[in-house]
């Protein structure tokens, strides 16, 4: 998703941000469980796994970050708050795909 709105002829929606947002910040939660849990309770973690692992995350960030300034971006255009771009059931779908790939990717 994020090649195909590197393209200027494809057009930007709120929905692709909207996936791209759901999809990092899973990535986010899972490697954050995995980092900052999983490695304090099993403690054989090497110093350098820990940089890796923030290291690997920084993408993910990067990507919610400009996902974020581009749905700022779109409300101030529409001249409306950041939430009213988006259906009360893409939020909720959102949240709740969220929660099941964080557990699933976990449980993995």
């Amino acid at each position: 998703m994020v090649i195909h709105l590197c393209c200027r002829d494809n057009r930007l929606s709120v929905w692709k941000l909207l996936f791209i947002v759901v999809i990092n910040l899973t990535h986010i939660i899972v490697n954050s469980l995995d980092q900052f849990i999983t490695n304090v309770i099993q403690r054989d973690g090497q110093q350098f796994e820990a940089v890796r692992d923030l290291a690997l995350m920084a993408p993910d960030v990067f990507h919610v970050l400009v996902a974020y300034f581009e749905l700022s971006r779109l409300a101030a255009k529409r001249k409306t708050d950041m939430l009213n771009l988006f259906y009360r059931e893409e939020l909720l779908l959102s949240l709740v795909a969220i929660i099941l790939m964080s557990l699933l990717g976990k449980a993995l």
